[in-house]
Parts: C-alpha cells; structure tokens; sequence
C-alpha cells in the first residue's frame, strides 16, 4: 500500500479556526475525562468504600461495647466485694447513696 501524502494550504482564519475546534475538542474530552472519573470513583465509593468503611465502624462500636462489658463487670465484682465486707449501717446506707450518684 502507498502512501500519499497532500498539502494543503490553509488560509491563517481558517487554520486559527481548525486549531480553535481542536483545543475545544481537547477541552471537552478532557472534561468527559473528569466526569467518568467521578462516576467511577463515586460507584467504587459506594459499591465498596462505604460498606468497608460501615464495617470498621461496627467493629469499633462492638470493641468499645466489650471494653463497658468488661469494665462493668469488673465494677460489679468490686461491688460485691464491698458489700460483702460487713458494713455497718450508716456506712451502708453511705455506700448505696455513691452507688447511686456514681
């Protein structure tokens, strides 16, 4: 196959004119570009970013859930522990009263 190359010669209006279309041409691509970017990061977001991240949070929120467990707990083993102790009355009676207001 041959090759055949043309010349042609363009008025300067009419090269200004093709070489503005061009750029307009490039802009535009590169603002389609852009926004099939954005579709596309926005469907990874919200087809797998946002569950992930919906996740840790659950985590989180069951890790922290296990630590007031566990504290509690801890507080309750305290309690009876003093309360076992063999208080008196009035030193009961002050116990119940910061059991409460704690």
């Amino acid at each position: 196959m041959r090759r055949i190359d043309i010349l042609v010669q363009l008025e300067d209006a009419d090269y200004q004119r093709l070489k503005s279309d061009a750029d307009d041409n490039r802009q535009f691509m590169s603002l389609i570009r852009m926004v099939i970017l954005f579709i596309v990061f926005a469907m990874f977001f919200f087809c797998w970013g946002k569950p992930l991240i919906d996740l840790d949070i659950q985590r989180r929120q069951l890790e922290q859930q296990q630590q007031m467990n566990i504290v509690e707990a801890e507080n309750n083993v305290r309690i009876r522990e003093i309360e076992s102790e063999g208080l008196d009355f009035d030193d009961y009676i002050h116990w119940l009263y910061a059991r409460e207001k704690g």
